[in-house]
């Protein structure tokens, strides 16, 4: 059943494109879909894998560190242990090779970069990747970058494996691109590794056709195994097809026994709430928690994860608040463990904003809004499709609170809104109503910087050349319109500042409005539409800024 899933979803992904495929809540860049846990707990998809001397997957775990949160000993890296490689049963053969031999097998014991826990905060994490680093460049002046050397190649996948823990992705596709020919030389289990790895990595870069590419090179190279049925139900779920993703992690199940884990109800929660089948995903994501905070209190992040799960949920069955609570939990979770630049952080901040969005509490919604969009502007993984529902939901929620207060005013003034004359009961004048006051948090302006380090970040990935990046190119000028009146009407406003942001809107507008053509031209997607009201957007900006432009 996996290869045939496996060949589904390549061509599901070809077909789609990566990009244009079914949307819904829970798309790639968002954390449940993380492949690999940074508190070093089970991975909720797409785990790294150590892998048997029958080139079977086999997940790693944590269990056999006695301190999980412990710096491992330099002296362990690549050191090629000699434990025994595990056999098609998932267990170990016995004795294994020596560091030197090329008949050593992997196993988990020879990742100890890759397992560390990363719990330690932004900066702690930061420094104890940099020490790995260090000790790699060490390592790879001593063998003079020869990835035949067994050590040096185990310490690369090892790396790289920590590096996308730590969401420093272009780093960890040098570092896998560098082992991969070798890997591949070298056969089972290296290659299995390695592309099992690669894969993870190609997820998180929102590279989905890629991913599938690889898993079916997967699919073709082992037995049918739990981690890879997990694995294409975490893609099947990011491409919209939850059915089959419901299947896969189903299927997983009976492969490890039938009794579903911790781990199973969290993957099926997720693929029965994208179902709609919310009365059974809320309690079963709830009962999913209990047992991850009951057993794994070590694991922050990981639980973190299973709350912003819940969250979705609860937000798809309409208790917005409660959502919210989650979505607040699971980000101080993310900021203490991983800090507020990690996506994982940006994700639940995103999360939080809408819940806070759907209770009416578009002040807060905002102010989570601006910390997501922040992340997501400078991230590794950037995408233009979040990037764009995001800027959209910023422009509607201070349009939407525009509006209410210019409703407000205009009742105020008994200019449409306010009591008839002579409506009146007799001996009683009418009853005032609340004024509705701009919030000072729903303000675009706040956004600025991250539009800026967007921009520049999409150029540098070449993401701003498509139809995407036209339609996320006209909403970042849209928001710097914006930013541009506003400015222009505040009581202390500057007209450099009001220039800056006119002349950069203009410039992002005529630039998506030239994508977007030429998309609509060639076939790619029709967008004439919005290349029209991006044209009016240019002669209003011109027309109104030109004098400071």
């Amino acid at each position: 059943h996996g290869e045939a899933h496996v060949q589904q979803l390549a061509a599901d992904c070809r077909r789609n494109g990566g990009l244009h495929g079914p949307e819904e809540p829970e798309v790639p860049w968002q954390a449940r879909y993380d492949a690999v846990e940074p508190d070093g707990g089970q991975a909720d998809c797409m785990e790294p894998a150590a892998v048997g001397s029958a080139g079977q997957a086999v997940g790693l775990h944590d269990d056999h560190a006695a301190d999980p949160f412990g710096k491992p000993a330099a002296s362990d890296v690549g050191s090629g242990s000699g434990v025994a490689a595990l056999d098609a049963n998932g267990c170990f053969a016995g004795a294994g090779a020596g560091a030197d031999d090329d008949t050593f097998e992997l196993s988990p014991s020879d990742f100890v970069w890759s397992e560390h826990p990363f719990n330690d905060g932004q900066e702690g994490n930061t420094a104890v990747l940099q020490g790995f680093e260090d000790e790699y460049a060490r390592l790879s002046a001593s063998t003079g970058g020869d990835m035949t050397e067994l050590q040096l190649l185990r310490a690369t996948l090892d790396l790289a494996g920590a590096c996308v823990k730590n969401y420093a992705l272009d780093r960890a596709d040098a570092l896998l691109g560098s082992a991969l020919p070798e890997c591949r030389r070298r056969g089972s289990p290296w290659d299995v590794k390695c592309l099992q790895d690669l894969a993870t990595l190609r997820f998180k870069q929102n590279r989905q056709p890629e991913c599938a590419e690889l898993l079916e090179e997967l699919a073709q190279r082992t037995p049918p195994h739990p981690v890879t049925l997990e694995n294409l139900g975490t893609v099947y779920n990011s491409l919209g097809d939850h059915r089959r993703a419901l299947e896969c992690f189903e299927e997983a199940v009976v492969l490890k026994g039938g009794e579903p884990e911790k781990e199973d109800m969290w993957n099926i929660g997720i693929a029965r709430k994208n179902l709609g089948e919310l009365d059974a995903a809320v309690p079963m994501l709830q009962e999913a928690l209990t047992y991850f905070m009951l057993e794994v209190p070590e694991s922050p992040v990981t639980i973190a994860k299973v709350r912003e799960s819940l969250a979705d949920a609860m937000l798809a069955s309409g208790d917005a608040n409660l959502a919210a609570e989650e979505y607040g939990a699971a980000a101080e979770l993310y900021a203490v463990h991983v800090g507020e630049r990690s996506p994982l952080y940006g994700a639940a901040a995103d999360g939080l904003s809408r819940a806070l969005m759907e209770a009416g509490r578009p002040g807060e919604a905002f102010d989570a809004l601006v910390a997501a969009v922040e992340v997501q502007a400078s991230m590794d993984g950037i995408h233009p499709t979040p990037l764009y529902e995001q800027l959209e939901r910023a422009i509607k929620l201070c349009e939407t609170q525009a509006e209410a207060a210019r409703a407000s005013s205009a009742g105020d003034n008994g200019d449409g809104g306010g009591e008839l004359a002579g409506n009146t009961t007799e001996g009683h004048m009418p009853e005032s109503r609340p004024s509705v006051r701009m919030d000072p948090r729903l303000d675009l302006r706040r956004l600025a910087p991250a539009v800026a380090a967007a921009e520049e970040n999409l150029r540098h990935r070449g993401l701003d050349e498509d139809a995407n990046g036209g339609v996320v190119l006209q909403k970042m000028g849209q928001v710097l319109a914006s930013c541009a009146d506003t400015e222009m009407r505040a009581d202390n406003g500057d007209l450099d500042t009001v220039r800056a942001h006119s002349q950069c809107a203009v410039r992002l507008l005529r630039q998506a409005q030239a994508l977007m053509d030429e998309a609509t031209r060639t076939g790619e997607a029709d967008l004439a539409d919005i290349s029209v009201v991006t044209s009016m957007q240019i002669s209003l900006l011109e027309a109104r800024f030109g004098d400071v432009g």
